[in-house]
């Protein structure tokens, strides 16, 4: 005659930390005021450009592998002073506690399911987001597979996400499904015929767009790859500091000047399971 009792579900308190990112660059007074002959104005522009792409470059490498931790440090200038330094968690560090599953099991955050870390069966346990191939080469049916787990969560009614890879990873997807790609085709002069762009995969659960990344040459990424579904990713600047250029921090009897990039951010992150991270992939074969 009566409905029950109530349920009681409360959420899992997801939470990562703000990082500062600095990088600082300087030129004397006289490198300023000299006229260059690239450049009259003298050489801030390039040095500043120069500084921020390797800054944006340092955020980016703190996404993907960032470990949120905090640590007591002494300030520099008064070491009787003990600071918080706090580092954010990056895609990995989340998708690590994902498969951790429970703060018992080790993790940082209630999942609320099994420990499947240290499973190697990526097809048995389908909580897997970590898929380690240590150059192993599998099938495209079992590439296929790894595609659905990838979309058992999406955030997007269009269904597709972004697979940022080495060239070597890209190289290999395109090969064996060079038939089922969308690209798109730049005419070059005289008889060189036309060059190819990989851009789009139409797989059956999803779609994923593919882009090789320029950070990702190093040994280890070259055959690795992060699939991401923006609709589950924020950028979380800390208010009034987004990237900007900090101005005159020189000392002020210094005959120079200098200026750094600056940026306190974190990276929200509220469902690890729509994303994946494949390492060391080794070939795929029909």
């Amino acid at each position: 005659s009566r409905s029950r009792s109530g349920r009681y579900k409360f959420p899992s308190e997801i939470k990562n930390y703000s990082q500062i990112h600095k990088t600082a660059f300087e030129l004397t007074r006289t490198a300023l005021k000299e006229p260059l002959k690239y450049d009259k104005t003298g050489d801030y522009k390039r040095i500043a450009k120069s500084n921020g792409i390797d800054h944006m470059a340092g955020i980016e490498r703190t996404f993907f592998g960032g470990v949120r931790r905090t640590s007591a440090v002494a300030d520099a200038t008064n070491p009787s002073d003990i600071c918080r330094r706090g580092y954010s968690g990056g895609l990995k560090w989340f998708l690590q506690q994902w498969e951790l599953g429970s703060v018992a099991a080790g993790g940082a955050f209630e999942y609320g399911q099994a420990n499947v870390s240290a499973q190697t069966d990526y097809v048995t346990f389908t909580n897997k987001r970590i898929i380690k191939l240590g150059c192993l080469t599998i099938t495209k049916t079992t590439f296929n597979l790894l595609m659905t787990r990838l979309f058992e969560r999406t955030n997007n009614s269009s269904w597709d996400k972004l697979c940022l890879c080495g060239p070597e990873y890209l190289g290999m997807v395109a090969e064996v499904f060079e038939k089922q790609m969308q690209f798109t085709s730049l005419r070059d002069e005289g008889f060189d015929g036309f060059n190819f762009k990989l851009v789009r995969h139409a797989s059956n659960a999803g779609e994923v767009y593919y882009k090789q990344h320029p950070l990702f040459t190093s040994p280890e990424m070259r055959r690795s790859a992060y699939y991401i579904d923006l609709g589950y990713l924020k950028y979380r600047p800390v208010k009034d500091s987004d990237t900007d250029i900090q101005s005159g921090i020189q000392e002020n009897d210094a005959d120079k000047r200098k200026d750094q990039w600056l940026t306190e951010c974190s990276f929200e992150i509220p469902y690890p399971e729509a994303h994946m991270y494949v390492e060391d992939l080794g070939g795929i074969t029909l």
